[in-house]
């Protein structure tokens, strides 16, 4: 009896397979890179959260060290030698504090703040030693203003207020010494430190480096 050949299926099984196949690897690539794009944008809205705390911890410290030197006794004691001192202020036997605690710098995670100090050693101004990209760099209102256009996180420097709710930058004049610009090196963030020192021990407001006193 002669025997009937059964068409094999082999060809259009691995053929379906291999469809399935690439079908299964598109699936796998569509929820990569949607992964991909919600990490993005957590990551930008962290960043973004992040940035609105460092603004809102540099008017704090704004504010205390404009407080610390309210509270001087006499010229040389208008600014702290350390942070700590913002917290509990040592010059005077009662309890006086300017800050409720010391803050973590949001950008980095650390209590290690940058400090600009005058020539004497005193801290007159703050700021983060991240060195990371803002994402805000337009926008800024107040004395936030000087941000605008920065680059690293270190470059915003929260310095206090002058009387009157007028801007440290205000009081001397507009930034006489270098446009208006936020110092971008060291030897801008001593020129700026010394000037403050001068407006913060009751100096002319106008004055700039090389002004006659």
């Amino acid at each position: 009896m002669a025997s009937t050949a059964r068409p094999t299926k082999t060809g259009s099984s691995a053929t379906q397979r291999g469809f399935t196949y690439l079908g299964l690897m598109l699936i796998v690539a569509c929820i990569g890179a949607a992964l991909a794009a919600t990490v993005q944008v957590w990551s930008t809205v962290v960043q973004r959260e992040r940035e609105r705390e460092l603004l809102f911890i540099g008017e704090e410290f704004r504010k205390a060290l404009k407080g610390f030197a309210a509270g001087a006794r006499n010229s040389n004691e208008r600014a702290p030698r350390t942070l700590n001192e913002l917290v509990k202020d040592p010059r005077h036997p009662d309890t006086r504090r300017y800050l409720r605690k010391l803050y973590i710098d949001p950008m980095t995670g650390k209590r290690e703040w940058g400090l600009q100090k005058d020539a004497k050693g005193g801290i007159v101004g703050v700021f983060s030693l991240s060195e990371a990209k803002p994402w805000k760099v337009a926008g800024f209102t107040g004395q936030d203003r000087d941000f605008e256009g920065k680059t690293k996180y270190s470059e915003w420097i929260f310095l206090p207020k002058a009387d009157g709710g007028s801007s440290f930058r205000d009081a001397v004049g507009g930034g006489q010494a270098g446009s208006g610009d936020v110092p971008d090196s060291e030897t801008r963030r001593a020129i700026d430190a010394d000037i403050l020192n001068q407006f913060l021990r009751g100096g002319s407001s106008t004055q700039g480096p090389g002004s006659p006193k």
